[in-house]
């Protein structure tokens, strides 16, 4: 609504308040442009990247440690609750979390390579990882200092120097082309919105350390929603030990979960901030691709004593926990609903098309751009929901419960707590049903001069 509808002009140049996934703003357009619009549409972007995901992870995993782990890893992720809720919700956070992967799967084969078209690749894709978020500069470093580990301490046939030569090159094309597609917004707005979203500055170290914790469970809850107790203890148990017995796990000498330690923690500290939790997701693949490999280290000597059944042991299994996985997170609410946004509103448009008049105003106290989208989508005059609400004759709230209870109008919109209503406005009504779903409720309030009683 806020860029993606606009032309390429506007919505590649603009980052206000909003913040721009641009990569996931260019995409919808053209799928806009190709489809029309339609919400199927206007999702394919961040769906493709979250399908994308599920072979990525499987090759990946299989780089740094077998294809048993890759196995496991891929059925857990296919049927990972959050992946699929942010593959669903049409923004760029999956299309980040596939291009950290992209670059950790190149990474591997550029720790020893020379080759200069391989090293331009991995320079363009982070630069489209950047496009598609700023805050790509988390994955992105984890995979810098993973590299520049390997090339220090493993054993190469090319020679450190060239390595390291071409390493910085592509940093360089990186950085040049991050800086070209940003070029716009930093002409119009300049650095600031991209690099702090406005708004965000370090918190003081007291506070920040004593809600350090609380957020570390958050998102560690984030991360095994709708997962089976057993899966969650599976991955809990197998992921030390793939750090332990990492020597005899992978191929590398250098685990990627050090390299997230080493770059995170000082940006942790550093900038003091708790960004939200999903920013942290693109952790997820990595999570259960090390926890794979130590579980399939795990239940090796377990398979060799399966004879002719153990080629498909681990196939089987994975099969069977993406299958255990996948039932339970199609019956939870969670990838249904991603941000509380109002589920009602193509019922509720359709209603209202009918019910509106002249001199109505409509209030969403809660997903009020859902509500607008699919009044442009119906030919609803936008208009209802923009007007100054003082001079409604009357106000119909549409009341989103998936976000806020019954008795809870919001205040900025001009509705308060019921028991103060007729406090803020003495000319108007109290508020009576008029249609109720599944997932909200319309409420209309007449001026006193017109009410019916």
């Amino acid at each position: 609504m806020t860029y993606a509808s606009k032309p390429f002009y506007v919505g590649l140049s603009t980052y206000s308040s909003t913040n721009n996934h641009l990569l996931n703003t260019f995409l919808v357009h053209i799928a806009y442009l190709l489809f029309g619009n339609e919400p199927w549409a206007l999702r394919l972007p961040a769906l493709f990247a979250g399908i994308l995901l599920v072979p990525t992870a499987y090759v990946v995993t299989r780089i740094f440690f077998n294809k048993d782990a890759a196995l496991l890893a891929a059925g857990i992720i296919a049927c990972s609750s959050p992946l699929i809720r942010y593959s669903i919700l049409a923004r760029g956070y999956s299309l980040m979390f596939l291009i950290f992967l992209l670059l950790l799967g190149l990474a591997a084969y550029l720790r020893q390579s020379s080759n200069s078209s391989a090293w331009l690749l991995f320079g363009t894709v982070a630069a489209l990882g950047f496009y598609a978020m700023p805050i790509m500069i988390y994955p992105f470093g984890i995979v810098v200092v993973w590299l520049l580990l390997s090339i220090a301490f493993q054993e190469t046939s090319t020679a450190r120097g060239i390595l390291l030569k071409q390493l910085f090159k592509a940093l360089l094309i990186a950085g040049l082309l991050a800086l070209a597609l940003y070029s716009p917004i930093i002409i119009m707005t300049g650095l600031k919105p991209i690099m702090s979203q406005g708004h965000l500055k370090p918190e003081p170290w007291r506070e920040y350390v004593s809600t350090l914790y609380p957020f570390l469970r958050i998102c560690w809850g984030d991360w095994n929603k709708d997962m089976p107790v057993a899966v969650s203890y599976l991955l809990a148990i197998g992921f030390p030990v793939s750090l332990v017995f990492h020597k005899r796990i992978s191929r590398y000498r250098i685990p990627v979960v050090l390299a997230a330690c080493i770059w995170l923690i000082p940006m942790i500290f550093i900038y003091r901030v708790l960004l939200i939790d999903r920013v942290w997701l693109f952790l997820l693949p990595l999570y259960v691709a090390s926890a794979s490999s130590g579980l399939s280290y795990i239940v090796e000597p377990v398979k060799a004593k399966l004879g002719n059944y153990r080629s498909i042991a681990v196939p089987v299994a994975a099969i069977a926990l993406s299958l255990w996985m996948g039932w339970n997170v199609l019956h939870t609410e969670y990838i249904y609903d991603p941000t509380g946004t109002l589920r009602d509103a193509e019922e509720i448009t359709v209603f209202l098309k009918e019910y509106l008049r002249p001199g109505d105003r409509v209030i969403v106290p809660a997903a009020s751009t859902v509500l607008r989208y699919y009044f442009i989508l119906y030919g609803v005059p936008v208009g209802y929901l923009s007007s100054d609400v003082i001079e409604g004759e009357r106000i119909l709230v549409v009341e989103n419960e998936a976000r806020q209870r019954v008795e809870v109008f919001v205040a900025q919109q001009g509705i308060t707590l019921r028991e103060r209503y007729h406090n803020a406005f003495p000319n108007y009504g109290a508020p009576k049903p008029v249609k109720k779903y599944k997932f909200a409720t319309i409420y209309e309030i007449h001026r006193k001069s017109h009410a019916v009683y």
